[in-house]
């Protein structure tokens, strides 16, 4: 999968510059993509930084919940703790 980025804004954090982007487009292989044609986070397997003292690369775990299913239940939880 590939990512293709304009670059918005350059920032001069002294010691560091951050570049600050915006995708304009995405091309992807067939077999990163769900039945509905959209990038499948568990088939792309993106790797990501891991800075501020950790200095190392990361990848992303599996699935832990439906969208606001599982912040309802946290909230449903909490709810109960506090009563």
């Amino acid at each position: 999968m590939r990512l293709n980025a304009g670059w918005s804004k350059v920032v001069d954090l002294g010691l560091h510059t951050m570049f600050i982007g915006e995708i304009v487009g995405m091309v992807a292989d067939s077999e990163f993509l769900s039945p509905n044609q959209l990038p499948d986070i568990e088939k792309v397997r993106p790797m990501l930084w891991g800075s501020f003292g950790s200095v190392a690369y990361y990848n992303i775990g599996h699935k832990l919940g439906d969208a606001f299913s599982v912040g309802n239940e946290l909230q449903r939880s909490q709810t109960r703790k506090s009563v």
